[in-house]
């Protein structure tokens, strides 16, 4: 569901952080990210060097294409623009 918010910025802001404060138990979440952390052993093999264009392809690759890759101004948008 989408609801259009408008007003300033500012103002929209902290009401939705007072909102947020007043309905977000997340304790739940946490015991489960907790238990994650004890029970589960993550092994990560990265060379020792690893090329932006690389995990930007290897981004690409995973979703079939369906990635949204944004970029800044500068040389990462000649990364990112290779892919496609």
């Amino acid at each position: 569901m989408d609801v259009p918010i408008v007003g300033d910025a500012k103002n929209i802001l902290i009401e939705l952080l007072e909102q947020l404060k007043k309905s977000a138990d997340t304790s739940e979440w946490l015991k489960h990210v907790e238990g994650l952390k004890k029970n589960t052993l993550y092994v990560i093999k990265i060379p020792a060097k690893i090329k932006p264009q690389y995990v930007i392809e290897q981004i690409w690759e995973a979703t079939q294409g369906e990635a949204i890759i944004t970029t800044e101004v500068g040389q990462n948008q000649m990364w990112g623009g290779a892919v496609v």
